[in-house]
């Protein structure tokens, strides 16, 4: 016969004294161990302390249920769902979609938005600088941090070097003053005053040098503070943002075309230095395969060739053309710059005269008459005028 649990004096029910209570039935089977009990039980012993903030219902009549136990053991410790749990999970997805219901991640089990899922696999474009002026960037960032790696080097060597010579220099200067000549190893006072001359050029000698190599020292580390402040002081514009901004001017997707053609550190370099940068960086774009075989290339003197080469096809030869006001305006200036001098008039021509004639004939004359027609003396001496 059931009977009821903790009923007192003043719960309003009259009870007989002469009642004997037979049996008790509890609301809830006994667990053997505390992993059989129940949360009911746990929190009634207070094994389970629940936080403040925390709401739990337990019902009073719960009973353990060791199947219902062994599935919560299963999922807390992390156990693979089984066939018929992922039916059920997919049948609820495919109602809850025709339902008009918010996507749910099946891996994380949250409501995911449409928004949020576009975005998601949305790729948001590169923000500026764009893609050129990041590689360009790049490139340029590389070549400086080399040429101020290699700066360091150097200076961290020259500093070693003087070091040295400094060391070097010092020891040389020891030995020196330790070989200074004594005069009890000498014979003679010659001997000795001869050493001490020798002795003391070589000091003088090494104490030129030392002053000669400090007066270099400084002047380089003058030369160096000076260059600095020169190039510190000096702001020189960068080439590579002109060529992107010219060839934003020459074409309209320069930035799409020539973005994507691989450019090594030292095809970049030579390409800069030409007149036609922005035009052999929009050929390279549209000619990928050319593009890829310069990259290939490891030659600065083959990477240069095949640059000139497209360089080449945007040299335009210089023609100029007059307009005939032009022209006439160009011979008019060309007459005036000649001078114009007159003719001389020739004179008549003399007809040639016959010589003298001689009072001697020669048929009949001697030598000596001969020789006084031809200027000569009768002994044959020739006749001073």
């Amino acid at each position: 016969m059931p009977m009821q649990n903790n009923i007192g004096a003043n719960d309003g029910v009259d009870i007989d004294s002469s009642l004997e209570i037979v049996s008790f039935e509890p609301g809830e089977v006994a667990a053997e161990s505390d992993a059989e009990k129940s949360d009911a039980q746990l929190v009634g012993e207070g094994l389970i302390v629940m936080d403040t903030d925390a709401e739990m219902t337990v019902s009073p009549d719960s009973v353990y249920d060791p199947s219902k136990r062994e599935e919560e053991k299963e999922a807390a410790e992390g156990g693979e769902p089984s066939e018929d749990d992922e039916k059920e999970k997919e049948e609820k997805v495919k109602e809850d979609v025709k339902a008009g219901k918010p996507d749910v991640d099946k891996d994380k089990g949250s409501v995911v938005d449409d928004k949020d899922k576009k975005s998601k696999d949305k790729k948001l474009p590169a923000s500026a600088p764009d893609k050129i002026q990041l590689r360009i960037n790049k490139i340029t960032k590389e070549k400086f941090e080399a040429l101020r790696e290699k700066e360091q080097l150097a200076k961290e060597r020259d500093e070693l070097k003087s070091q040295l010579q400094i060391l070097e220099n010092s020891r040389k200067k020891a030995d020196l003053e330790n070989s200074k000549p004594i005069l009890n190893n000498f014979e003679t006072d010659a001997e000795y005053h001869e050493a001490l001359g020798r002795w003391a050029a070589k000091m003088e000698l090494h104490d030129n040098e030392t002053l000669k190599e400090e007066k270099v020292k400084k002047a380089k580390e003058t030369k160096t503070t000076e260059d600095a402040k020169i190039e510190t002081s000096e702001s020189v514009e960068d080439p590579r943002a002109n060529v992107i901004k010219l060839g934003q001017e020459l074409h309209e997707d320069f930035i799409e075309v020539a973005g994507s053609v691989p450019i090594s550190n030292i095809t970049g370099d030579i390409i800069i230095t030409s007149e036609h940068a922005a035009e052999i960086f929009y050929h390279l774009g549209q000619n990928p395969e050319l593009a890829k075989t310069i990259d290939k290339l490891s030659d600065p003197i083959q990477i240069a060739k095949h640059i000139f080469r497209i360089e080449a096809k945007y040299e335009v030869p210089e023609v100029t053309i007059h307009t005939p006001d032009q022209d006439s305006e160009f011979l008019e200036s060309s007459n005036q710059s000649i001078i114009k001098k007159p003719l001389k008039t020739l004179e008549p021509v003399k007809p040639l005269s016959g010589g003298r004639k001689s009072g001697t004939d020669l048929e009949k004359a001697d030598l000596a008459d001969y020789n006084a027609t031809r200027g000569y003396t009768r002994d044959g001496m020739k006749i001073r005028q």
